[in-house]
């Protein structure tokens, strides 16, 4: 799921936040930046952030997103199952989970492993 949906949707209040082992986001994570709804600023998104607990995030993105998002985060959130990585493509689209590359394998590394330990 895009990574505004993650947190925005995901993590919206208890009940839904509860239905999740994990989260896989990818590009534009939710309170790294301000965007034109509401409930996008950081205080919004802190609030979401809480209700992630110990469950893992997997953070990607084009160019230098999951950096970006990296930086927003790792403050925020010292101790948390958090993974970053660069997808290695530029192009902010789905089709880099298509080609072969170091991301891609550790992104099926990541799903398998949340996806059997539950």
């Amino acid at each position: 799921r895009g990574a505004i949906a993650c947190n925005y949707l995901g993590l919206h209040d208890d009940e839904t936040a509860r239905l999740w082992c994990g989260f896989f986001a990818y590009s534009h994570y939710d309170g790294v930046r301000q965007w034109p709804y509401p409930g996008s600023d950081r205080a919004a998104a802190l609030t979401r952030l809480q209700r992630l607990g110990s469950r893992p995030q997997f953070i990607c993105g084009e160019g230098a997103n999951a950096a970006e998002t990296e930086k927003y985060l790792r403050p925020l959130l010292p101790d948390a199952k958090l993974t970053f990585i660069s997808t290695g493509f530029r192009n902010h689209n789905d089709a880099w989970t298509l080609r072969p590359s170091p991301a891609r394998d550790q992104a099926r590394h990541w799903l398998a492993i949340i996806t059997t330990s539950r």
